[in-house]
């Protein structure tokens, strides 16, 4: 059989031509093969693949994927099984542990196979042939003598079944998974209290509300898109290494299917990406996939509860979890999950299983095992239309926003995320506790928890026909089709267009008419600027590029002529400390000097204003001016002590006063140092980068921390979340053009270029071609080969 192979390392070619072999070895003649792609790889590693079916697609991108993360794939499969504590033992605060008995005490693992069964047969046929890819790869790797990547030799890297692929697609689904720690800590209070800390508890209370993961997304429409047709920034914030990456592709079936985009590593397919007639991104929602309702126990029993006037016993659902010990043993350890009819019990900071009371959850998502179908058939629309239909016939997506833009100029914004769906009796009843302040009140102000009252069967989800059963019909979910823009920083869709407020729906689609976070008030501001669209008014590309890393702060546009002003009038305080705040561009640039103490105040100031119980601000939130208010500097007494620890701070750590963000802030790319620009949630930059935690064992850069909230380390600010993928998108008369980053590159591999080319690219802010034109991958192909097997 012959291959054609381009611009191939002679390691490489062999790879790829023995990607035409069985399992065993043996050469297949083309008419045996089960599976037949064609790849074709531009520069950076990104595949584009073609295939005649659904089954031979995903078996290129299975192949082509483990490539590049073999162990992150393996790994989060694990994961979705509730595996981790059998492999690897209980983990660093018992984290594989929480998170195996949150898998296995949801049922998980028994929701996978009818979940599959499901499936339309074109998704089926995606997922069998990508586990047969992967496979494919795994048995060449092995053999190969290559170790090259981080779970190289590692017993628990096996072979995937279509099941596993579905459990990793279907596992990020729900909620609750993700808050082992509250699930376990529910115990009754007789019995011995579970060993679970404070901290875990407030984590769980952040994993509902998916802290950690954001986004920017703008839809511009043809009033003010340069071209007349629609345009696109897509600005997922995730984490830049463990299982949540984004991995790049470009997948086609002539006459089905001809998508670009990503999706988070080892689901197979285009959640986020464009076609010739749509292009969409996604946002994290500020909904309420869950609602907590409390229980009123009996008085005789705490194991009993009063629902509609009758009293029910909790279920215990017993079950074991298998946990490796020190000595390398596999033991299972007994567990206990408490059931009423709700869902699970829970316990979060303040509320407790106590005498009288316990809590119990209900995930709206906890029976979705749609979300997958609804993405392969969004990545196939051909209008604005057909997206939006693909939305209402699966109404499945679990809990993001959609900004979408289309060859035509529409822009929409569709909050699709799965809650539940309660009567108009338990929004009234839930409004009237919310006004009378209170438990209720602060739950929904300070973690936008939404509490019921458990006896009332009135305060169920209503089970009406909606294809997710239990949640809002699509019509009556937010949404918005605008001529100009639409626009998601995390917030509630309130702000979605500011032109056209949207209100009245679900309080458990988040709060309207209250403040906004920073970064929300930058990105309109940033959408709102006539300066920035030139001469015309009217975007392009470049200058939506040029205005999303622009990396100005709104926290320095707030706060720094006030802070110099405060540095100036005390003597206690350096003088250069001032001339270096004087210095500051309020932008977070890799050269904008004086960034660094600037943010470690900005830090402090917060942190020291919270605990004195005052507001940063000095004017209040205005419901009439949300993008304007609430601004000032609240308190110069607590300003000036908080600048006095930056100070102290930069002094500790031996960091210039005046030193430059890129000096400081910067990503490990195996041993190489690269500058970095963006800013911290608190800095109110759209540019997101942070610091997130890695889900997986392999590797992750990490320093001996300063005591202070923004993360400074004795290796200094050590990027490892936020802009993702970045894509900037513009649909012309001739097809779709667009420009991108993956900031973290294509590879899990520090061995391979594709590791850290990116990363570089970003941090010089040059944005590299996106190939989407057939004419214009084979023009730029550095690597080309055809794929079978079985």
């Amino acid at each position: 059989m012959r291959k054609s192979v381009i611009g191939l390392t002679a390691a490489s070619a062999i790879l790829a031509l023995s990607a035409c072999g069985n399992e065993t070895g043996q050469t297949e003649t083309k008419s045996e093969a089960k599976y037949t792609a064609e790849i074709t790889m531009t520069e950076y590693g990104i595949p584009h693949i073609t295939a005649a079916d659904y089954a031979s697609l995903g078996y290129g991108e299975g192949y082509v994927a483990a490539r590049d993360h073999l162990c992150n794939i393996a790994h989060v499969v694990l994961r979705a099984k509730g595996e981790l504590a059998q492999t690897f033992g209980a983990g660093a605060n018992n984290s594989n542990l929480l998170s195996d008995y949150a898998v296995r005490g949801l049922g998980m693992p028994a929701k996978y196979a009818p979940g599959f069964a499901k499936q339309p047969d074109d998704v089926k046929d995606t997922l069998t042939g990508y586990a047969a890819g992967f496979n494919a790869y795994l048995g060449e790797y092995k053999t190969s003598g290559d170790n090259s990547h981080w779970c190289s030799g590692e017993d628990w890297v096996t072979k995937l079944t279509p099941l596993d692929m579905f459990a990793r697609a279907r596992f990020i689904t729900d909620t609750l998974p993700r808050v082992g720690g509250g699930l376990y800590a529910a115990k009754p209070p007789q019995g011995d209290s579970a060993a679970v800390d404070n901290e875990t508890l407030h984590a769980a209370a952040e994993a509902i509300n998916q802290k950690g993961f954001g986004s920017n997304g703008w839809a511009i429409g043809r009033d003010l898109s340069e071209n007349g047709g629609g345009m696109l920034l897509a600005n997922p914030h995730y984490p830049w290494f463990g299982s949540n990456r984004f991995w790049e592709k470009h997948l086609t079936i002539p006459g089905k299917i001809d998508a670009y985009g990503v999706s988070l590593i080892g689901i197979p397919g285009v959640t986020l990406g464009f076609n010739k007639d749509v292009a969409w991104s996604h946002t994290v929602s500020n909904s309420q996939r869950i609602v907590i309702y409390r229980l009123t126990l009996s008085p005789d029993d705490p194991m009993s509860y009063i629902y509609e006037g009758e009293t029910r016993k909790l279920e215990a659902r017993e079950f074991s979890i298998p946990v490796k010990g020190e000595d390398g043993n596999v033991s299972d350890m007994p567990a206990t999950i408490y059931y009423s009819l709700h869902g699970p019990l829970i316990a979060l900071p303040g509320m407790a299983w106590s005498e009288n009371a316990a809590f119990a959850v209900r995930d709206a998502n906890r029976d979705n095992d749609s979300s997958y179908a609804q993405w392969f058939d969004m990545s196939r629309a051909d209008s604005m239309d057909s997206f939006k239909a693909a939305h209402e016939r699966w109404n499945a997506i679990p809990w993001v926003n959609t900004i979408a833009t289309s060859r035509d100029g529409q822009a929409a914004y569709i909050d699709n995320s799965s809650v539940g769906h309660l009567s108009d009796t338990a929004i009234a009843a839930w409004q009237a506790a919310y006004d009378a302040g209170g438990p209720i009140k602060a739950a929904y102000d300070r973690s936008n928890l939404v509490i019921l009252d458990g006896s009332k069967a009135d305060n169920n989800f209503i089970e009406d026909g909606s294809p997710l059963k239990g949640t809002v019909p699509y019509a009556e979910r937010p949404q918005i089709t605008r001529s100009d823009y639409v626009f998601n920083s995390n917030d509630s869709y309130w702000l979605s267009s500011p032109t056209a407020p949207l209100t009245g729906f679900s309080p458990l689609y988040g709060p309207t008419g209250t403040e906004r976070s920073l970064r929300t008030r930058q990105n309109i501001m940033h959408l709102e600027d006539a300066a920035a669209r030139g001469e015309d008014g009217k975007w392009s590309i470049t200058e939506i590029q040029d205005q999303i890393l622009s990396n100005k702060s709104l926290a320095a546009t707030l706060f720094l002529p006030e802070l110099i002003e405060v540095c100036n009038a005390n003597d206690s305080i350096d003088s250069s400390a001032c001339d270096a705040l004087k210095g500051y561009d309020g932008h977070l640039n890799i050269d904008s000097k004086g960034a660094v103490l600037f943010r470690e105040w900005v830090f402090a100031y917060n942190g020291f204003a919270r605990q004195a119980g005052k507001s940063p601000f000095t004017a209040p939130f205005r419901t009439d001016n949300p993008v304007n208010t609430p601004n000032g500097l609240g308190d110069r007494e607590i300003a000036l002590t908080a600048l006095e620890a930056a100070i102290g701070t930069l002094n500790t750590a031996l960091i210039p006063l005046d030193a430059a963000l890129g000096d400081v802030q910067v990503a490990m790319r195996s041993e190489h140092r690269v500058p970095m620009h963006g800013g911290f949630w608190r800095e109110g930059v759209a540019n997101l980068i942070d610091q997130r935690p890695n889900d997986t064992t392999g590797p992750y850069p990490t320093g001996t921390p300063y005591q202070t909230q923004s993360g400074l380390s004795d290796k200094g600010y050590l990027v490892s979340g936020g802009t993702s993928f970045i894509m900037t998108l513009e649909f012309t008369g001739d097809g779709p053009n667009a420009e991108a980053f993956l900031t973290y590159g294509q590879s899990g591999t520090p061995a391979n270029d594709n590791y850290s080319n990116q990363t570089k690219l970003f941090s010089e802010k040059k944005w590299r071609k996106i190939y989407f034109k057939p004419e214009d991958v084979k023009a730029n192909a550095v690597e080309a080969f055809t794929l079978e097997g079985n």
